[in-house]
C-alpha cells in the first residue's frame, strides 16, 4: 500500500476541475451533507433499492450479514430467531441504527440495540453502512458502526400502488401492499406488510432421543408518511408506524420449550424544515412505544419509552465549506412489569454538537466535529472526530483517495445493566472508545473501484456480563461489570467492485478482525468474505448469485461449561426475477443456501438447509 501511494505522490494530477469527475453514488451518513462516495473520507456502503429489490425471501438482517466487518448472530435460525450484531468487532451496544436519520433503540433492551425484526425490505428505499465510529455526529452508541435505513418515500409525481405475495419452505406465506402519491402540495405513502412461517425448531434436537416442534413465527408491519409543503420554504414530514411480531422460541441450546415473545411497538414523528438561500433548519422529533412480552416458565414484561427530540441548521458558508450544528435531547425509561417502574429507570442525555465539512477544488477535504455528552447521571463528556482525505488524478480516468480518521466515543450503560433485577449493576462506568483508520481507494471511471481500510480502536472500561460460580463449579449466577482491562481491537476490510458492461456486475468483500482479548471475540468470525455476480439478461430479466464464507469462530457454552470451536461455512445464494405485463409484473424466485450445507450458526441451535421464495409483485 506504501509503494502505491508514493507511486500516486509522483503521478497524479490535482483535481483542479472537479466538474471533469464521473461522480460515483452519493451517501449522506458520513457527514450528513450529500456527498459522491468518492468526496467521503469514512468507509461507506450503500445498499440501493435496486439492490433491495433484488432480495426478495431476504431481510435486513441479511443484507447487513453480507457487509465487510459486519456479522448477524442467529439470522439462519429459523424464521424470528434473535439477532445480535456485530461491526469490526464490537456488539450491539456500539452500533447506531438510524430510521430516516432519527436513532432508535429500544430502552428495554440489554444493550438498548434497536431490533431489525420490526422492518421489512418491502418498505425500504436505502441502507448506508458506515463502519467506523462517528459519535459526534450520531451520539452514544455509533462506535463502530452507524446504520442509516431510509424508508420509501412518498411517490410525489403520480399515484401508484403496489401489491407483492410470496410463499416457501418451512410454510412461509406472505405479502405487501403500498399506496403512494400526490395531491395538490401533500404527498402520502401507506404500506402494510405481513409474514408469517411455520418454521422449524430454534433448539438442535440432535442429542434428544425425540423430535422437537417447530417454532412459528408471525409478523406485520403498517407505515403511514405524510408530507405537506406549506411553501417554497417550509415543509412537514409526518410518519406513523405500527409493528408486532411473535416467534415462538424454546429454553436453550439442545432444549425444547413452548415459549413465545410478542413484540410491539408504536412509532410517531414530525420533521418541519424551513430552507433558506444557503442551508436549512430542520426539526425531528418522534416517540416510541415498546412491548416485550416473555411467556415461558421463566416470564418477563417490559415495557419502553423513546423521546427523540433534534434541532439542527445545515449552512453553506460556500462550495468549498458547509457547516452543521446542533442540539439532541433523548429521554429513555423502562419498565419491568412488577420489578421496575418507568420512574425508577430512566435517563436524560442533552447533546449539543457541531460539524463543519470542506472541500477544496484541489481534492483536499476534511471533516472535523464535536459533540458534548450531557448525561443526567454520569455527567459531560466530549467527544471529537478529525477526518481529513485526498482525491488525486493519477492517469487519465483513474482517481485515487487517501483517507484517514481519528475519533473518540463514549457509551454509557444501559438501563438493563444498571436496574436489571440481580443481575444490574448501578455502580457501572461508561465505556470510552479511541478509533483510529488508515484507507485507499481507486476508482476507474463507474466501472471499477477497490477500497481497503485499516482500524484500531482501543475500548476503555468496556462492560461486561461477569458469571459466577460456587466452589463445585456449578453457575450460581451473574452480574454487568466494567472490565478492569483495556481492549484493542484492529483489522482490514477490503472490497472490491466492477461493472463488466451493461450485463454483469461483480462484488467481492474480505474482512479480517484480531483482539488482544479473545473472549471479546466469542461467536464472531476472525475472518469473513463475500461475493456477489450479478447478470441483466436482457431488459426484463435478472439473475443474481451470492456467496458468503464465514470463518471459525470460538464459542463459549454452559451446556457442557467449556470452550467450543465452530467450523467454517460457505452458503450460496440465488435470485432470479422476469418482468412481465410491460413491466407491470415481476414474478421472482430466490432459493437460499442453495448447496444445502449443513453448519452451526450458533451452537446448540438449528440452521436453515436449503429454502425456497417463490413470488409475485404487480405494479398498479
Amino acid at each position: 500500500m506504501l509503494s502505491i501511494v508514493v507511486f500516486c505522490l509522483l503521478t497524479f494530477d490535482p483535481l483542479w476541475s472537479q466538474d471533469s469527475l464521473q461522480i460515483q453514488e452519493v451517501v449522506i451518513t458520513g457527514t450528513r451533507f450529500e456527498l459522491p462516495v468518492e468526496q467521503s473520507g469514512k468507509t461507506i456502503y450503500k445498499i440501493t433499492k435496486q439492490q433491495i429489490d433484488l432480495s426478495k425471501g431476504k431481510t435486513v438482517a441479511d443484507l447487513l450479514n453480507a457487509i465487510p466487518g459486519f456479522h448477524i448472530d442467529g439470522n439462519f435460525g429459523t424464521p424470528g430467531t434473535n439477532l445480535s450484531y456485530s461491526s469490526r468487532g464490537g456488539r450491539n451496544r456500539q452500533i447506531a441504527i438510524l430510521i430516516d436519520g432519527i436513532l432508535v433503540a429500544d430502552p428495554s433492551a440489554i444493550n438498548a440495540f434497536y431490533d431489525l425484526r420490526f422492518l421489512s425490505l418491502d418498505e425500504i428505499e436505502s441502507i448506508e453502512i458506515l463502519k467506523g465510529g462517528l459519535s459526534t455526529l450520531y451520539g452514544t452508541s455509533a462506535a463502530t458502526a452507524v446504520v442509516n435505513i431510509t424508508l420509501r418515500a412518498p411517490d410525489k409525481n403520480a399515484k401508484s400502488k403496489t401489491i407483492d405475495l410470496h410463499g416457501g419452505s418451512y410454510g412461509t406465506v406472505g405479502g405487501s401492499g403500498l399506496m403512494s402519491g400526490q395531491f395538490d402540495r401533500s404527498k402520502y405513502l401507506l404500506s402494510v406488510d405481513f409474514d408469517r412461517s411455520v418454521g422449524l425448531s430454534a433448539a438442535s434436537d440432535e442429542m434428544s432421543a425425540t423430535s422437537f416442534d417447530n417454532d412459528g413465527y408471525k409478523q406485520l408491519n403498517t407505515l403511514l408518511k405524510y408530507g405537506f409543503q406549506a411553501s417554497p420554504q417550509w415543509k412537514v414530514d409526518i410518519i406513523g408506524m405500527y409493528r408486532a411480531f411473535s416467534a415462538d422460541y424454546d429454553d436453550g441450546a439442545f432444549s425444547d420449550a413452548d415459549n413465545n415473545q410478542v413484540s410491539k411497538e408504536l412509532r410517531v414523528g414530525i420533521t418541519p424544515t424551513y430552507s433558506y438561500d444557503k442551508g436549512l433548519i430542520r426539526m425531528q422529533a418522534s416517540h416510541t412505544s415498546g412491548d416485550r412480552n416473555f411467556i415461558s416458565s421463566f416470564p418477563v414484561h417490559y415495557k419502553s419509552r423513546n423521546l427523540q427530540a433534534e434541532l439542527s441548521q445545515e449552512h453553506r458558508w460556500s462550495d468549498m465549506i458547509k457547516g452543521l450544528w446542533g442540539v439532541q435531547l433523548q429521554q429513555l425509561s423502562y419498565s419491568d412489569v412488577g420489578n421496575i417502574d418507568f420512574s425508577n429507570a430512566q435517563i436524560t442525555m442533552i447533546d449539543p454538537y457541531a460539524s463543519i465539512v470542506m472541500s477544496h477544488h484541489s481534492g483536499l477535504n476534511l471533516h472535523l466535529g464535536a459533540r458534548l455528552n450531557t448525561h443526567s447521571t454520569y455527567g459531560s463528556k466530549m467527544v471529537y472526530n478529525i477526518n481529513p482525505s485526498f482525491l488525486m488524478q493519477s492517469g487519465r480516468n483513474t482517481r485515487i483517495k487517501m483517507y484517514a480518521s481519528i475519533s473518540t466515543a463514549y457509551i454509557t450503560p444501559s438501563l438493563f445493566q444498571l436496574y436489571a433485577p440481580f443481575i444490574g449493576n448501578t455502580a457501572l462506568t461508561p465505556e470510552a472508545s479511541f478509533n483510529r483508520e488508515l484507507g485507499l481507494a481507486f476508482y476507474l471511471n463507474q466501472a471499477l473501484s477497490i477500497n481497503v481500510v485499516y482500524f484500531e480502536r482501543n475500548e476503555t472500561n468496556p462492560i461486561d456480563f461477569v458469571s459466577q460460580f460456587d466452589d463445585m463449579g456449578n453457575y450460581i449466577g451473574g452480574q454487568y461489570m466494567t472490565a478492569m482491562s483495556n481492549r484493542d481491537i484492529n483489522g482490514i476490510e477490503l472490497d472490491f467492485k466492477w461493472k463488466v458492461n451493461e450485463q454483469w456486475n461483480v462484488n467481492a468483500n474480505y474482512a479480517i478482525v484480531n483482539s488482544d482479548d479473545e473472549v471479546s471475540l466469542y461467536r464472531l468470525p476472525k475472518n469473513k468474505a463475500g461475493a456477489a455476480v450479478q447478470y441483466q439478461a436482457g431488459p426484463v430479466t435478472s439473475i443474481r448469485l451470492d456467496y458468503i464464507f464465514t470463518g471459525g469462530r470460538k464459542v463459549f457454552t454452559y451446556f457442557l461449561f467449556s470452550e467450543v470451536d465452530l467450523d467454517a461455512y460457505q452458503l450460496v445464494d440465488l435470485y432470479v426475477q422476469h418482468k412481465l405485463l410491460k413491466d407491470q409484473l415481476t414474478v421472482y424466485a430466490s432459493i437460499n443456501n442453495l448447496t444445502n450445507t449443513d453448519f452451526v450458526g450458533v451452537y446448540g441451535f438449528t440452521t436453515r438447509g436449503r429454502n425456497f421464495v417463490l413470488g409475485m409483485k404487480l405494479d398498479l
